[in-house]
C-alpha cells in the first residue's frame, strides 16, 4: 500500500469517527449502537497505525495532525464501549471487547476482570 493510499485510509477513519461523534451528540435515548461503532472505529484506526513501520507512522500522524483528524486510541475505544455498557450492562460481547482492549495494552488485571464480567452475563 502506497503512502497516499495509507493517508486516504486514515482520512476515511477520521471522517467516520467525526460523523459517529456528531451522531452520538445529536442522539436522544439509547446511543449504545453508535457508541459501539465509534469504539470499533477507534480500534480500527489505532490498529492500522500500529501496523505501520516507524517512518510510515510518523508520516501518517503528521498528515492526521495537519488535517485535524480524530484517530482515537485504545483508551478512547474502551471509553466508548464502557459508555455503551451504561445503556445495557448485559452485553457480554461488549465486556469481552473491553477485556481484549486491556489485553492488547498489557493491562492484565482489567483484561481478566472484563473477561469475567463477560462470562457472568
Amino acid at each position: 500500500m502506497t503512502l497516499e493510499e495509507q493517508k486516504q485510509k486514515l482520512y476515511n477513519f477520521g471522517n467516520r469517527i467525526k460523523i459517529l461523534k456528531k451522531r452520538i451528540e445529536e442522539k436522544s435515548g439509547n446511543a449504545s449502537p453508535k457508541l459501539l461503532e465509534l469504539g470499533n472505529e477507534y480500534l480500527a484506526a489505532h490498529r492500522f497505525i500500529d501496523s505501520r513501520d516507524d517512518l510510515e507512522k510518523l508520516a501518517l500522524l503528521q498528515f492526521a495532525n495537519r488535517k485535524d483528524l480524530p484517530l482515537g486510541s485504545y483508551e478512547q475505544a474502551a471509553w466508548a464501549f464502557k459508555i455503551a455498557l451504561s445503556f445495557n450492562r448485559s452485553k457480554g460481547e461488549t465486556h469481552l471487547t473491553i477485556g481484549k482492549i486491556y489485553d492488547e495494552i498489557n493491562d492484565g488485571k482489567n483484561a481478566i476482570m472484563y473477561a469475567k464480567l463477560a462470562h457472568l452475563v
